[in-house]
């Protein structure tokens, strides 16, 4: 089994366990409990994934705007329906799509040699041009290519005790991203623009709606943005500040903001030893299932200083895998999936063993905690087969 059918497996698994404990969640419905947890899955740095959000300001155009809505004729036939609109516009037209059912993961990162620069509070909000004293948090990132060219910007804005969150990506490539596939059809158009918005809304508290999301192409670049707690006037006043200001990633100033970098290389057995204390088992084959890639290292710098270190080994056969990762400071625990390292042992590791659809082996998703690192484990195989490997690691 190689890495990317491994990958793709792990990825359908944690997609059932949304649809079984967050049914609202896998169907696109976004119920207020879950959006804690969309909002921080929308924050991963590697991996953009845009979030929920919100924005409200008095800002409305100052110009006379036609709008071209997609109706259907009698016939069947699709006909265009033009209305001028002026300071005070019905909004709501622009929000009436749904997303689909599916989702989709996009990285915002633009491969080897690419660096992303980080903005905090006052910076992240400096080249915005809209009023964002309705949100206590800021931050934003702008990721650049291998020459050092702002491509793709993440940003995201957030006041939790008001239950306030907004989320803008900014292709300069033009680039749409989103969580949902995006069907470039039925469009309205906004200043001579195809905009194309989607909402839910959430009747079991009320009957506005409780997220709007909006894509666009103008002049070139791509705009994709997804908010919760606002109403359509205010979604709305967000979209007008984007095409009176023209918003890019290469609207931030390097300067402003801190450098990080990432790199990936193939190492040694002996070299990761030297990062993980010596506790990386010189391993190319557990219970005959075989490495794949060697070590492949991820060293994350920032301002030029190593912030983070991570060790990801693969290995596979047949029907069975065993995926470890090996990271150091910053990182989080999944609470409850959590061994200490002192604690370690057959039976500790046991127990989060739990049937899967291949008869004979079992599915194992946790973390062995270090003073100075974790081990994240995440397997398909026997408790024997586990075992080989982790009766190597320190206790």
């Amino acid at each position: 089994m190689k890495r990317e059918e491994i990958e793709d497996l792990m990825q359908r698994v944690k997609d059932e366990y949304i649809q079984e404990a967050m049914p609202e969640m896998a169907k696109g419905r976004f119920g207020r409990r879950s959006k804690k947890w969309f909002v921080a899955l929308a924050g991963a740095a590697a991996v953009g994934l845009v979030c929920l959000g919100i924005y409200q300001a008095e800002h409305e155009p100052d110009t006379k705007e036609i709008r071209m809505i997609e109706t259907k004729a009698a016939g069947g036939e699709t006909q265009e329906t033009s209305a001028d609109t002026a300071p005070g516009t019905d909004y709501s037209i622009y929000f009436q799509g749904e997303p689909s059912d599916k989702t989709a993961d996009y990285s915002l990162e633009l491969g080897a040699g690419g660096c992303r620069y980080e903005y905090k509070q006052s910076f992240a909000v400096e080249p915005l041009g809209f009023d964002t004293e309705e949100f206590s948090e800021a931050e934003a990132t702008v990721y650049c290519d291998a020459e050092g060219k702002p491509q793709n910007l993440l940003l995201l804005l957030s006041n939790e005790e008001a239950g306030k969150y907004l989320s803008l990506t900014v292709s300069e490539s033009g680039m749409l991203f989103s969580c949902f596939p995006i069907e470039e059809k039925g469009g309205v158009e906004y200043q001579g623009v195809p905009v194309y918005g989607y909402h839910h809304a959430y009747p079991e508290y009320t009957s506005e709606p409780w997220s709007l999301g909006l894509y666009f192409r103008k002049d070139g670049v791509g705009y994709t943005m997804s908010s919760t707690g606002l109403n359509y006037d205010e979604a709305g006043a967000v979209m007008a500040a984007i095409f009176a200001g023209g918003l890019k990633p290469s609207s931030y100033d390097p300067n402003r903001g801190e450098e990080c970098r990432r790199t990936l290389e193939t190492i040694s057995f002996e070299r990761a030893g030297e990062i993980f204390d010596g506790n990386v088992p010189p391993l190319e084959q557990v219970a005959g299932m075989a490495l794949e890639e060697g070590c492949r290292y991820f060293a994350e710098y920032r301002d030029g200083r190593v912030e983070s270190e991570l060790l990801d080994l693969c290995y596979s056969g047949g029907d069975s895998y065993l995926m470890v990762t090996y990271r150091t400071a910053p990182y989080k625990y999944e609470p409850g999936r959590v061994i200490a390292a002192s604690e370690l042992s057959r039976e500790s590791a046991a127990q989060y063993g739990s049937v899967n659809d291949e008869p004979g082996l079992l599915w194992y998703s946790f973390c062995i905690a270090y003073p100075d690192y974790a081990v994240d484990i995440t397997a398909r195989c026997t408790e024997e087969m586990l075992w080989e490997y982790l009766g190597e690691l320190k206790r």
